[in-house]
């Protein structure tokens, strides 16, 4: 009974579809990555995406092959004629060459035209051009030879031209209008909204809001809202009477949802006669009959259950019949690894000079050479669920307890867990613990030689972690547990009602991956919870290893994501205490080189944003930009990458805003 309830959740995880109405194909496009941008010219399809650049696809996105701009993230593109204008901006913060990018020669060569800021929105019309960058709006009149600066300081989410009309759709004040190529600008009766995406179709303009579709049949004069009042609308495309938008909940026609209803889309186009839609992590999509039925394309979809790193290699084990891949530079690409495909790698860990993979029916293989080869030990039970090292000592959790090696896995022995399902293992010192099936934690002190059973005992625990004198365990419903006298007591901590599958360490950071919530963040040992998800909405998080300045998730379905750990870390809550205002306290030190630290307080629960400015007004960092509950925060600016002098730091919610001054002296 006890294995049937296991694998019972295994199917589900397995088996959840990102869509009732899909079928999934691998194909060879990049192994993650969010589309932000897709545009069509003479039948060929342009997709810009998060770190990878421009890919161009000439059969509707059978296939993708990766143009030369290939290390941007491309938010933005526009078409006019023969040019290919696409709009540029970092990644996770990593300093790239911003602005925008032309290319005259469909995506073979590409020129950075304009040197500038984050670019998130452009426009092509003739000879003109609209730019829409984290430091305001710029206009060319002469297809981006000359730029000229016409409105400072609003963040332009879209933009779109319509005759002598340019649109621009702002993150805070709505659409704003100019008729004389940007010199003035008037804002519209629409003076409210976030507008995420603009459309014209002959004398109607659409604009996509965090609160549905408003229409215009008078160049702005006037609005009426149209359609999806409680959704976000990414995007937009329109073709004739069918208005087509890409929301936070999938593609919806004319109101009415069409598919891909898990995902969010942040880009449409339409091309002779389908539709191709760009999502945020998930690849790029295609439907040629009005959504009915969707094929993926761009992207290759594991079942990834097991990570672990060696030096500057990272090893992923599939639990698609797929085996085990490596990737040597940080997640960007990956190469089969010639682990035997029929196997299902469960587990996966790095001891000294050798990779070790725990399979579903094939016991524990062995390679000494990163992976080019592999040997089959002498442990062949079915099923290798967990492994952990310690010193010289190898543990392997199967269906039947745990055995240990002392020599590497050519000999192993079995321990006294004797018919129990061990999920996880973690070891430190002379300690060694145990999660199991409905068990809950056993711990040994002798190498596994004997155990005994702890006090949280009626648990299933599918991941263990340790750090310091703490011990964490997640597990199925009921979060996680956390021991700080070697599993004598066990406390559930505050993240208390969802199944944690997996766990990661780093200083003083708890990292949780969880069965259908994605990933949390805890920075004071599991008192406080912060969801940390930025696009791994309703992603079952199977495991969680660290590399480099990187944390990856192996996930099912969704192979493995990274995120820049500073990123994933940059805010902390050291207080719940609720305040009875908003506050920006002042940064500590000051001046300072090249970290400091910002306070703040947030009285109630809402979005927050914490943003660097330069001298000039121009966004340099993005610290915070998430949900927060009430409480007291704290986060650090590392400014290593940049020139002394006066900087500004901003808090925004949607009741509060206030700015300080820093300077940075080196």
């Amino acid at each position: 009974m006890k294995k049937r309830k296991l694998l019972y959740l295994i199917v589900i995880c397995y088996l959840i579809p990102i869509n009732a109405d899909a079928q999934w194909i691998q194909t060879n496009g990049p192994l993650g990555g969010t589309c932000r941008s897709l545009a069509v010219s003479n039948s060929i399809l342009y997709a810009g995406v998060d770190s990878f650049g421009v890919f161009i696809s000439t059969n509707n996105g059978s296939n993708w092959s990766q143009t030369s701009l290939n290390n941007r993230s491309i938010y933005s593109l526009a078409v006019s004629g023969t040019n290919i204008f696409a709009g540029s901006g970092s990644y996770l913060g990593y300093p790239y060459d911003y602005g925008v990018y032309l290319s005259t020669n469909n995506g073979q060569n590409w020129a950075l035209i304009f040197e500038t800021f984050t670019v998130y929105s452009l426009a092509a019309s003739g000879s003109n051009i609209i730019a829409g960058t984290s430091a305001g709006i710029y206009i060319s009149t002469n297809s981006g030879q000359y730029w000229q600066y016409v409105y400072i300081f609003e963040l332009m989410h879209s933009a779109a031209i319509s005759g002598s009309y340019i649109f621009a759709g702002t993150a805070y004040d709505g659409v704003l209008i100019s008729t004389n190529n940007g010199q003035n600008w008037i804002q519209t009766s629409l003076n409210n909204k976030d507008v995420l995406s603009l459309a014209v179709n002959g004398s109607n303009i659409f604009a996509g809001t965090n609160e549905g579709i408003y229409k215009s049949t008078n160049n702005g004069t006037s609005w009426v809202f149209v359609s999806l009042n409680d959704l976000s609308v990414y995007s937009l495309a329109v073709s004739g009477s069918n208005i087509y938008a890409g929301t936070n909940k999938g593609v919806y026609l004319n109101g009415t949802q069409i598919g891909l209803n898990k995902q969010s889309v942040y880009s449409l186009a339409l091309n002779s006669n389908k539709i191709i839609a760009g999502t945020s992590g998930y690849g790029i999509f295609s439907s040629a009959n009005n959504g009915l039925n969707w094929t993926q394309t761009g992207l290759t979809l594991q079942n990834v259950g097991a990570l672990t790193v060696n030096g500057n290699n990272i090893f992923a084990g599939t639990n698609g019949w797929t085996g085990v891949y490596l990737s040597t530079n940080d997640g960007q690409s990956w190469v089969f690894n010639s682990l035997d495909t029929t196997q299902v790698v469960l587990s996966l860990v790095s001891n000294n000079s050798y990779i070790f993979a725990g399979n579903m029916g094939g016991g524990v293989y062995r390679s000494s050479n990163n992976g080019q080869n592999w040997n089959h030990t002498s442990l062949s039970p079915g099923g290798v669920w967990a492994l952990a090292a310690s010193g010289s000592n190898i543990y392997a959790g199967t269906y039947n307890g745990i055995y240990a090696s002392t020599n590497n896995g050519s000999n192993w022995y079995h321990d006294g867990l004797n018919s129990i399902f061990v999920l996880s293992i973690a070891a430190i010192s002379s300690y060694t613990f145990a999660g199991t099936l409905d068990n809950g934690i056993y711990k040994s002190t002798n190498n596994g030689l004997t155990w005994i059973q702890t006090s949280l005992n009626n648990q299933t625990v599918y991941a263990l972690a340790i750090n310091g004198i703490n011990v964490f365990a997640g597990t199925q419903n009921h979060g996680i547990f956390r021991s700080t006298d070697n599993g004598q007591s066990w406390t559930q901590t505050a993240l208390n009602n969802k199944s944690v599958i997996s766990l990661a360490i780093s200083g003083t950071n708890i990292i949780a991956g969880t069965y259908s919530y994605g990933v949390f963040l805890s920075t004071n040992n599991g008192h406080d919870w912060i969801q940390k998800n930025e696009g791994l909405l309703d992603v079952c998080v199977r495991i969680l290893c660290l590399s480099s300045n990187f944390i990856f998730a192996g996930t099912y379905g969704h192979s493995v994501w990274k995120r820049s750990l500073a990123d994933l870390i940059s805010v902390g809550r050291i207080s719940s205490s609720i305040p009875d205002k908003y506050s920006l306290l002042q940064n500590y030190p000051n001046p300072f080189n090249p970290i400091t630290n910002i306070k703040f307080e947030i009285s109630k629960s809402g979005d927050v944003k914490l943003v660097i400015y330069n001298i000039l007004g121009c966004e340099v960092a993005m610290l915070v930009n998430e949900k927060l509950k009430p409480g007291t925060y704290e986060a650090d600016w590392d400014a290593s990458g940049y020139t002394s002098g006066i900087y500004f730091y901003k808090l925004r919610t949607n009741e509060y805003s206030e700015t300080k001054k820093m300077v940075l002296i080196k």
